[in-house]
């Protein structure tokens, strides 16, 4: 009898619903009509059986309480969604009620600090590199840094966002080869980042 092949899921380990209406997306530019609209799962759906993905992470966008409980909502209606990622106020010590409020949800799976470290290789600025700057010797510098000094994995998304208009596959593979050799492919996740991705790329195109 042969042996039975085991199938590994496929999972985006980034994106994102929202609604602007729920008024709590300050970051969002208004005049942006590509961000700008309501996210929802039915939205996403067709890329991922397109592209073969068996689920995905969905992350905070708003720095909101109220946020995470409308994720974790989304996530009880939508079997793709196989994990949360919310906030609270790491400042706020009674936060931590809240923090153990979201733990005994099965698909909540921890919360961001709203900086910019290991989420989307550490924003590379790709679009300063393609225009004769060097972005990439003190940011790589400090990839490695990370690999090297922590046990932490690189979400390998947000490239395509930095790059700017115009990008080719050329202009990402430095900064891509280099965040896979120095955290190996065992800690990387791939993310999509949409719908941040389509500013620049289709939910395809970067995957």
């Amino acid at each position: 009898m042969s042996p039975t092949l085991k199938h590994t899921l496929k999972i985006d380990a980034h994106q994102h619903f929202w609604q602007p209406l729920r008024g709590d997306y300050d970051w969002m530019p208004r005049e942006n009509l590509v961000l700008n609209r309501a996210y929802g799962p039915s939205d996403l759906s067709p890329s991922l059986e397109r592209h073969g993905i068996d689920g995905t992470v969905i992350v905070q966008a708003a720095a909101t309480i109220n946020e995470t409980e409308y994720m974790l909502g989304l996530a009880d209606a939508t079997p793709s969604i196989l994990g949360v990622v919310g906030w609270i106020n790491f400042e706020n010590p009674s936060d931590v009620t809240h923090l153990e409020r979201f733990a005994a949800h099965p698909k909540f799976r921890g919360v961001r600090p709203m900086i910019q470290v290991y989420n989307h290789c550490m924003k590379p600025q790709i679009f300063d590199q393609r225009k004769g700057k060097d972005a990439f010797s003190q940011w790589a510098s400090g990839i490695s840094r990370l690999a090297d000094k922590t046990n932490g994995v690189c979400k390998f998304s947000g490239l395509v966002t930095e790059a700017g208009d115009g990008w080719t596959i050329d202009d990402l593979r430095p900064f891509a080869g280099h965040v896979l050799n120095a955290f190996g492919p065992h800690r990387v996740m791939w993310g999509s980042d949409w719908p941040v991705c389509q500013l620049q790329a289709k939910y395809g195109d970067w995957h």
